[in-house]
């Protein structure tokens, strides 16, 4: 991490993935889809690097270790005959039966995931439900296609046979789900400096279950570890410099993480400490995803963390 003042000793904390944890992902196939993938070799993988885990999707259901610590997250469904492969991905939903059907099929190509962060859980699951009402002049068509065979829909749908034709098959489609997705109205987040205010508040009365759940989905065991661990060391050290709650904000920059979710950093001076160091800060960054505010990193003066 990027230490702002060269005086400040890193102390930093990558939230991790305990609000959402999950005993597993269930996915199962439609009657239609195990009627169509006959004679297909059905997997599904977690991810698209060499690392991720394959699941064998032989049967009609099956329950995916849930590894990424999100409310929903993106998986790759992979058919295979004796001389061709396709990978389709499917945006897949905690403590929910995920059905393997056409309109899975649609949602998990159509949609920029990305973009669908910006909703929880029941906003996101409740606008997966409402695509054959978005897509109600298109729909027809894509089922059409789909009912004819498994082989003809994913060739239809296949970037292959050329970007342009590619765009008159899905693109109105696609910009019909993004224009409602932006029109989904979710609740207004919390605060910067509420949530700063609350954490130091929770700091002090050592209230680990609230810290914890204000830890970003999706980060490793590792960052998992490193959290716990920091925690307690955080506790001691605000206990040793008289547990301030006051701060004056310093520094406020705003930014874009990698996956497109908003994210703002701030550098706070806590007030009213015991320290013998005349000047205490904290560093915040803060990204916005799965509908909520969540912390993804913090740093502080004078603490060591190993």
């Amino acid at each position: 991490m990027k230490t702002v003042s060269t005086f400040i000793t890193s102390f930093l904390v990558l939230f991790t993935t305990t609000a959402f944890a999950s005993q597993g992902v269930v996915i199962e196939k439609s009657d239609k889809f195990t009627e169509l993938s006959k004679g297909f070799k059905v997997s599904i993988r977690t991810g698209p690097t060499k690392n991720a885990k394959i699941y064998d999707f032989s049967t009609n259901k099956i329950t995916v270790a849930d590894e990424h610590g999100a409310p929903f997250q993106r998986y790759y469904l992979q058919l295979a005959t004796a001389d061709r492969e396709w990978a389709k991905e499917v945006v897949t939903f905690d403590d929910k039966t995920n059905v393997i059907d056409l309109n899975a099929l649609l949602f998990g190509q159509l949609i920029d995931t990305s973009k669908l962060k910006k909703l929880d859980s029941a906003h996101a699951f409740s606008f997966y439900n409402r695509l054959e009402r978005i897509l109600s002049e298109e729909y027809g068509s894509f089922e059409q296609v789909y009912n004819n065979g498994l082989v003809d829909y994913l060739t239809y749908m296949s970037i292959d046979a050329g970007f342009d034709n590619y765009i008159a098959r899905t693109g109105i489609a696609g910009d019909k789900l993004t224009q409602a997705l932006k029109e989904v109205k979710m609740p207004p987040l919390v605060e910067h400096q509420q949530l700063m205010t609350e954490f130091i508040k929770a700091v002090n009365q050592k209230d680990k279950t609230w810290l914890l759940a204000q830890q970003r989905p999706n980060s490793s065991q590792r960052d998992s570890g490193i959290y716990a661990r920091g925690l307690n060391v955080l506790f001691e050290y605000f206990d040793s410099i008289g547990n301030p709650t006051k701060f004056n904000i310093t520094r406020e920059t705003e930014g874009r993480s990698f996956d497109l979710n908003s994210n703002k950093y701030f550098i706070i001076e806590l007030l009213e400490h015991k320290g013998r160091r005349e000047k205490i800060e904290m560093e915040f960054m803060f990204v916005d995803t799965y509908g909520g505010r969540f912390i993804a990193e913090y740093d502080i003066t004078g603490v060591h963390f190993r």
